[in-house]
């Protein structure tokens, strides 16, 4: 869900991978017939875990979602943060998701986004506003479009100043059998105009058609250029056990992280535990453990991994917008002297950062706490 942070908000105890562990989080709740009811998250903090943030989600008679609720760990107590509170449609799908954050002791509404669909239930389009106080106000749009096979082909995000704006698009390309191939997205580039390259997504598959690696390449000087590579060890069962990230280093890959999965006997996730790779040896990072309830459900979410940052230069407002969810992942934007001028936590997919207080000039964006993925920032 989208979100305007207009102040400092403390990132403290509130870490979260940017992994594709959530899309298979999803999945494997779909597949078991349950929905989580609560997701806690702790960090390793001077050799104990430590409560970091919770997730509590309600539902309504059809058991479908109305309600998401995330807490933050401070002074012994679970404070609040940021809700999402849903609407659906009769079949279930979701209509709207309002975005509202916890302030002086009451909620305030921030953004909504709003859903189409196609004659299959598949999200056509995706419309985001901002609230204003008084109306809503157009922020951003995604539109979808399918192949004959349901397949998602294409998926462009427009901007809205005065009319719609170009700002970012990603093109699906697939195996003969149906998996995923590659996703490739582009940036709209005014001044040409046209679809100037950004970066590249491919996964490989093992012989029970599971994703074995997903590497993500920039596209650099004409060139691509290898980025990160995620491998994934299967069991015989078909679950996940373990995902190794690697940064490309020159010439090799390099350690960056590591999750490893356990499973409660009815096959959901248990507890998902993180490592980073300190110094030749892996050190606990965090760790998720969830609870689940006996209703049944189903979410989608695009097995895609990749940021846009526009507009950018920027005068007021700059849009992150990320491929899939990448809720509690933690930002910071620092000056050029290292001073950070805004800390935070994402809550969907789509962020609106408030610069509008920063002197003009180039700020650094990192997101996670390993600070992995940087981004420069212009303000004008």
């Amino acid at each position: 869900m989208e979100k305007i942070l207009h102040s400092t908000i403390s990132g403290k105890g509130n870490t979260r991978r940017i992994s594709a562990l959530i899309v298979f989080i999803v999945l494997s709740i779909n597949l078991s017939g349950q929905k989580p009811q609560t997701t806690l998250t702790e960090t390793w903090t001077n050799g104990a875990w430590l409560n970091s943030f919770k997730t509590t989600h309600s539902y309504d008679g059809n058991q479908y979602e109305i309600n998401s609720l995330t807490q933050s760990w401070e002074s012994s107590s679970w404070v609040n943060k940021f809700q999402w509170v849903l609407t659906n449609n009769a079949n279930g799908t979701v209509n709207n998701r309002v975005t509202q954050n916890w302030e002086s002791g009451a909620w305030t509404t921030f953004q909504k986004i709003s859903y189409t669909y196609n004659a299959a239930n598949k999200v056509l389009t995706e419309l985001s506003e901002l609230w204003t106080g008084a109306s809503w106000m157009n922020v951003s749009r995604t539109t979808n479009t399918y192949d004959g096979s349901g397949n998602l082909t294409i998926s462009l995000f427009e901007t809205w100043i005065v009319s719609w704006n170009n700002a970012s698009r990603l093109t699906y390309t697939y195996n003969p059998n149906g998996s995923l191939n590659q996703v490739v997205t582009q940036t709209w580039n005014p001044v040409t105009p046209g679809w100037d390259n950004s970066r590249r997504s491919t996964s490989t598959y093992n012989a029970s058609g599971k994703v074995e690696t997903e590497l993500d390449e920039i596209w650099s000087s004409g060139n691509w250029v290898n980025e990160t590579l995620v491998t994934n060890t299967w069991a015989a069962n078909g679950s996940l056990t373990k995902e190794l990230s690697q940064s490309w280093s020159s010439t090799t890959w390099v350690n960056l992280d590591q999750s490893d999965y356990s499973y409660n006997s009815d096959g959901t996730v248990n507890q998902i535990v993180n490592q980073d790779w300190v110094t030749n040896a892996w050190v606990n990072a965090e760790r998720t453990t969830f609870t689940y309830g006996t209703s049944t459900g189903r979410v989608e979410i695009k097995d895609e991994r990749s940021f846009t940052i526009y507009p950018n230069p920027a005068d007021d407002f700059v849009t992150l917008k990320s491929d899939y969810d990448i809720s509690a992942t933690t930002f910071t934007l620092e000056d050029l002297t290292g001073k950070q001028v805004r800390t935070g936590i994402l809550t969907d997919r789509t962020t609106i950062l408030d610069i509008s207080g920063l002197a003009k000039g180039i700020y650094i964006l990192r997101l996670g706490d390993k600070k992995q993925h940087i981004y420069k920032v212009v303000k004008r």
